[in-house]
C-alpha cells in the first residue's frame, strides 16, 4: 500500500513537471515571436521604398506611401469627449468620418499650435483609416531600406514603438501599419 502512494506521488510530480515544461516552452515561443521585427533584419542594398515626409515640432517624419491614402486640408474638426488627448476629434473626408490623431501629443513633442495650412495625412489599411495632423508636408522621397538605422537612444518609448527606422539625415520613418493596427488609437462608437 505504501508503494502505491509513492508511485502516485511520483506520477503526480512527473505530470506537474511536464505541464511546467510545456508552459515554459510556450512562453519562450511567445517571447521569440514578439521580439521579431516586421521587416527583414538585413534589407538588400537595392531595396527601396517611397515615403511621404512631413514636419512636426521642428522634426521630419515619414510614412511609407503604401499606407497613405491622401493628403487633405483639415477643414472642420469636431472634438470628442472622453477620448485620449492625442485624438483631436473627428473630421469629414469625402463624406466619410475619420478620427484625427495628433502625433505631437502622442509622442510628447512641443506644440506650437496649428499652422494656417492645417493639413492631415489620411492613412489607410484594410480595416482602418484615420488622419494624422501635419504642420507641413515636405514631399515624396525614395529611400533605401538598407540605409535606415534601427533606433536612436533619444527616442522615447512611445515613438520607438511605431518606428520603422531613421535615415542618415535624421528623418524618422514611422510604421503606418503599426499605428493603424494599434487598438489604443481606435475611436469606436462605444465611447
Amino acid at each position: 500500500m505504501n508503494d502505491s502512494r509513492t508511485e502516485s506521488a511520483a506520477a503526480a510530480r512527473a505530470d506537474v513537471s511536464a505541464v511546467a515544461a510545456a508552459e515554459a516552452s510556450l512562453l519562450v515561443a511567445r517571447a521569440r515571436a514578439l521580439a521579431r521585427e516586421d521587416r527583414p533584419a538585413a534589407a538588400s542594398v537595392g531595396e527601396m521604398v517611397d515615403v511621404l515626409e512631413f514636419g512636426l515640432s521642428d522634426e521630419t517624419y515619414a510614412f511609407e506611401l503604401t499606407h497613405v491614402r491622401e493628403v487633405s486640408a483639415l477643414v472642420e474638426l469636431t472634438p470628442l469627449p472622453g477620448v485620449p488627448r492625442h485624438i483631436l476629434g473627428i473630421s469629414c473626408v469625402h463624406g466619410g468620418i475619420i478620427a484625427v490623431l495628433d502625433l505631437r501629443k502622442l509622442f510628447g513633442l512641443a506644440e506650437r499650435g496649428l499652422h494656417d495650412s492645417r493639413q492631415m495625412i489620411v492613412l489607410q489599411s484594410a480595416g482602418m483609416d484615420f488622419g494624422v495632423l501635419a504642420e507641413r508636408i515636405a514631399g515624396v522621397r525614395r529611400l533605401s531600406l538598407a540605409s535606415l538605422q534601427p533606433s536612436l537612444p533619444t527616442l522615447n518609448e512611445v515613438r520607438a514603438a511605431y518606428l520603422r527606422g531613421i535615415t542618415p539625415d535624421g528623418t524618422v520613418v514611422l510604421s503606418a501599419a503599426r499605428l493603424l493596427a494599434d487598438p489604443q488609437l481606435v475611436v469606436s462608437q462605444n465611447i
